[in-house]
């Protein structure tokens, strides 16, 4: 064999091999590839009911800070009345995130005044109580407030009486 013969050999040689190290490469990216989506996917369902317990909470929060603000709006028109003492009354529109029955009460202990207390249900079954201080110490009452609804709420405190009567 002569040197040009030996030469041609060596680059169909090399030529096989850089071919082999290329189907390597190949195999080895598509094997990357297989990895990463199962990765992916095992990430995704880990992931995936956190994110549900996320938003569950999220939307408890906003429910209860809503509730919450409804029933400042409220306290505010109470407070309004009783300042304004015997013969005065006060209109509002409310709408609140969930039907909620509140509760207005004398308060007994140390703020001599009154509240306003609901219930609520939360996502997970369980019960928060929210509770609002207001200044009348002349106010037992209950309403309802429908889901979603504009809802009238009449605060009066009328001349022959003692008491403040909320109602829709």
């Amino acid at each position: 064999m002569d040197l040009e013969s030996i030469n041609i050999i060596n680059k169909i040689k090399n030529l096989f091999y850089i071919n082999l190290i290329d189907e390597r490469i190949g195999q080895l990216s598509l094997e990357f590839l297989l990895t990463s989506l199962v990765a992916i996917l095992i990430f995704i369902t880990i992931s995936l009911p956190f994110a549900g317990i996320a938003i569950d909470s999220t939307f408890d929060i906003h429910d209860s800070l809503s509730v919450k603000s409804e029933i400042s709006k409220i306290n505010q028109g109470i407070n309004e009345v009783y300042s304004n003492g015997a013969g005065s009354k006060r209109t509002i529109f409310i709408e609140s995130p969930k039907d909620i029955n509140i509760n207005f009460y004398k308060d007994t202990g140390a703020n001599n005044g009154g509240y306003a207390i609901t219930d609520i249900t939360l996502s997970d079954g369980s019960i928060k109580t929210i509770k609002v201080f207001n200044n009348a110490d002349n106010l037992e009452s209950s309403i309802h407030l429908n889901k979603k609804t504009n809802t009238r709420v009449i605060i009066e405190w009328s001349q022959n009486s003692q008491n403040i009567i909320v109602r829709v």
